[in-house]
């Protein structure tokens, strides 16, 4: 199946696809669900004095926020049905986590430290953003269809759209978990952390 930017051609011919409400929702799931693990690694991390100990939990919470959103994208792909088969290229498909992992390792270093500058959140909630739109069109590329006349075709506004969408919400998600603290204060830290992980 080959991937190119859409050119304009006539859309008569193209398939027609649907989406599995279950699967939809499971995958909104998963990825909540390990945004929440990874805001409880961050606390960890926070909370320890010691070093080795404080990398351990980084590299846990990074394996755990980075596969929880893979699977969320790669659940959300299998709810897409199409009139023909679908598969998968292996390689290209784990190589497909190795961008969010990364972001993920990093975005949690972020919101692990005591203090946050404002210039540091917005740093890490990009590159969060980014990963994660990479993961997502590296894990696109990775489908195959039957033949070689198959194309898979992206609207160019649209893909520059969605890595912006991702970064703001990426964004989003760091600033409301800085206000976890305050809620922390105010006994409110569980809905603080629910909040965040929405988000997220």
């Amino acid at each position: 199946m080959h991937h190119y930017f859409y050119d304009g051609r006539d859309l008569r011919s193209a398939l027609e696809a649907h989406y599995s409400p279950g699967l939809v929702v499971l995958s909104i799931a998963m990825a909540c669900l390990a945004a929440y693990g990874a805001l409880g690694v961050a606390d960890r991390i926070n909370a320890s004095d010691n070093a080795k100990l404080q990398r351990n939990w980084l590299a846990a919470g990074a394996v755990i926020l980075g596969i929880g959103v893979w699977a969320m994208h790669f659940i959300a792909m299998l709810a897409l049905k199409l009139p023909i088969a679908v598969s998968y290229d292996i390689l290209v498909t784990i190589a497909s986590t190795l961008p969010v992992i990364l972001a993920s390792g990093v975005t949690l270093y972020v919101i692990s430290r005591p203090k946050i500058k404002k210039l540091q959140m917005f740093a890490g909630g990009t590159l969060m953003g980014a990963g994660i739109g990479a993961m997502h069109y590296v894990g696109m590329a990775a489908m195959s269809g039957v033949g070689q006349q198959i194309l898979m075709m992206y609207d160019p506004k649209l893909f520059v759209v969605s890595v912006i969408v991702a970064v703001v919400l990426a964004n989003a998600a760091l600033f409301i978990n800085s206000l976890v603290g305050r809620k922390k204060e105010a006994g409110n830290a569980l809905w603080g952390k629910l909040e965040s992980a929405a988000v997220m």
